[in-house]
C-alpha cells in the first residue's frame, strides 16, 4: 500500500471506522502477510532445531558405520523422538492458524481485485 493511501486512512478517519469490516482490503493483505511471516518464523524456530539435530544424528550414524569419527555431539535417538513428539501440538496449532491467515489473504486479494475491477469499469 502506498504512502498516500496510508495517509488517507488516517486523515479521513477510515482506519478506525472501518476496522473489522474489511473496508480496506489492501491494508488487510499487508496485515495478514506480516502475520503470516511472523507465524512462519515461529514455526521455523520450533522445527529447525529438531531438523538440525536429526541431521547431526544421521551424519553420526553414517560416519560410525564406516568407522570415521567426526565428533558429532548428538542426542540419543529417543531424545530426538521425544522432542519431535512434544512439538506436535504446538506445530499443529501454528499450522492451523497459518492456513486461516492464508485464507484471509486470499479473500482480501479477491475482494481487492473485485473492487479494482469495479472501480476501473465505472471509471471507463
Amino acid at each position: 500500500m502506498d504512502i498516500n493511501k496510508k495517509c488517507q486512512l488516517i486523515t479521513l478517519n477510515t482506519l478506525i471506522h472501518s476496522a473489522g469490516n474489511g473496508y480496506d482490503y489492501e491494508l488487510n493483505i499487508e496485515i495478514y502477510t506480516e502475520l503470516k511471516n511472523e507465524i512462519i518464523k515461529k514455526l521455523e524456530s520450533i522445527i529447525n532445531p529438531i531438523i538440525e539435530e536429526y541431521k547431526k544424528y544421521e551424519k553420526h550414524l553414517f560416519c560410525k558405520k564406516y568407522g570415521v569419527d567426526m565428533d558429532y555431539k548428538i542426542e540419543e535417538n529417543l531424545d530426538l523422538l521425544a522432542k519431535s513428539i512434544q512439538s506436535h501440538a504446538e506445530i499443529n496449532k501454528y499450522v492451523t492458524v497459518l492456513k486461516m491467515v492464508e485464507e484471509r489473504i486470499d479473500e482480501s486479494r479477491k475482494k481487492f481485485d473485485e473492487l479494482k475491477n469495479t472501480t476501473t469499469t465505472v471509471a471507463k
